[in-house]
C-alpha cells in the first residue's frame, strides 16, 4: 500500500518531535550550568517561567483555547509549585554545586518515586517482579553514583546538592501523581502557562527573600549565560514541551517513555564534550544501572503509568 504525502509529512514531524525531546531536554542541564555562571539562580528561574508562561498564554488566547475556571487555575498553580518550584528549582539550586551530567543521572531516579507513590495510592498498582528489579537497579545506580569517589573517578559530591536533587525528583513525582486526579484546564496550553506563571511569581518571591538583587547588575551577565537563558526559554520550555505534547498524542506510550532514558545519556555526553565534565568508570556504571532501571520500569507492558503523567522537564 502506498503512503500518502500527508502520512509521510506526519511521520517526519513525529521524528522531529522525538529528536527535539531527546536532544533539547537532555541538553537543558548543560545550558543551565552556563546560565548559572553569572545569573542568580532563582531570579533567572522567575524570568524564565514568567516569560515562557506569558508567551504560552498569548498563543493559547490566539488559538481561542477555553479559559480555565478558578478551581482549575488553583490546581495548575499547585502542580506548578510541585513540578517547577520544588522540582525544577531543586535542579537549579543543585547545579551550582554538582555538574550537569551527574545532575541528570540523579534526577533519573524519579520513575522509582512514581512507582512507589502509585502503589501507596492503590494496590492495583503493585509493582510486578520486573518493575521491582528496575527499582533495585535504580537504587543501586544511585548508591554507585553518590558512593565513595575511591571506587571511580567521580569527585566527592556535595551532600546538600544530592539531597536537593532527591527532594526535587520526589516532588516532581508527587506533582505528577496528583495531576492524574486533579481537575486541570482542558487545554494543555492553558494548563502549562498557568503552571509556569504561578511558578515564575513564586520564584520571584524566593529571589527577593534571598536578596538576589543586591549587588546584581545586568552588565555582569556573560554571553554564555544569555545564550543559555534563551536556550532554556525557547528550546527547553517552549519547543521541548510542545514537541512532548505532540508525541504523547501521536506515539505509543512505550515509545514516548524512551525520552526518560535517552535524556541522561545526552546530558552526560554533552557535559563531557562541551562542558569539560569528567566521565569515568563510576559515572558510566551508575548510568548503565539507572538507565536500565528506567527501561524496566517504563516499558513493562502491564504497567499502568503509561505516561498519562504529562510533565514539563527542565
Amino acid at each position: 500500500m502506498k503512503t500518502t504525502k500527508q502520512e509521510n509529512s506526519t511521520d517526519l514531524v513525529l521524528w522531529l518531535a522525538f529528536a527535539s525531546v531527546y536532544v533539547l531536554w537532555g541538553s537543558t542541564y548543560l545550558a543551565l550550568r552556563f546560565v548559572l555562571e553569572s545569573m542568580p539562580p532563582f531570579l533567572m528561574a522567575a524570568f524564565r517561567f514568567l516569560s515562557a508562561g506569558t508567551i504560552m498564554l498569548l498563543l493559547a488566547r490566539i488559538g481561542k483555547h477555553a479559559w480555565p475556571s478558578a478551581k482549575e487555575m488553583k490546581n495548575s498553580a499547585l502542580v506548578g509549585f510541585l513540578l517547577l518550584v520544588v522540582g525544577n528549582g531543586g535542579v537549579v539550586w543543585a547545579e551550582q554545586y554538582i555538574n550537569s551530567g551527574i545532575t541528570a543521572l540523579l534526577i533519573t531516579i524519579e520513575p522509582v518515586w512514581v512507582v512507589l507513590l502509585l502503589w501507596m495510592r492503590s494496590n492495583e498498582h503493585k509493582p510486578s517482579p520486573v518493575v521491582w528489579i528496575g527499582i533495585f537497579l535504580g537504587i543501586a545506580g544511585m548508591l554507585v553514583l553518590i558512593g565513595p569517589s575511591s571506587i571511580g573517578e567521580v569527585e566527592q559530591l556535595n551532600p546538600w546538592g544530592v539531597l536537593a536533587l532527591l527532594i526535587s525528583s520526589l516532588s516532581w513525582a508527587i506533582g505528577s501523581v496528583f495531576a492524574l486526579r486533579m481537575q486541570l484546564p482542558s487545554s494543555s496550553s492553558m494548563n502549562t502557562c498557568f503552571q509556569m506563571l504561578s511558578a515564575g511569581f513564586m520564584f520571584l518571591l524566593i529571589s527577593l527573600g534571598r536578596a538576589e538583587w543586591n549587588g546584581f547588575e545586568l552588565s555582569s551577565i556573560t554571553m554564555h549565560s544569555w545564550l543559555g537563558f534563551l536556550y532554556l526559554l525557547i528550546f527547553g520550555s517552549l519547543i521541548g514541551y510542545t514537541s512532548y505534547g505532540y508525541i504523547v498524542k501521536k506515539a505509543p506510550p512505550t515509545s514516548v517513555s524512551t525520552y526518560a532514558y535517552v535524556n541522561p545519556v545526552i546530558a552526560v555526553f554533552l557535559g563531557w564534550w562541551l562542558g569539560n565534565e569528567r566521565v569515568g568508570t563510576q559515572t558510566i556504571l551508575a548510568a548503565l544501572l539507572l538507565v536500565s532501571a528506567v527501561v524496566l520500569i517504563l516499558t513493562k507492558p502491564d504497567w499502568k503509568l503509561n505516561f498519562t503523567i504529562k510533565k514539563i522537564r527542565s
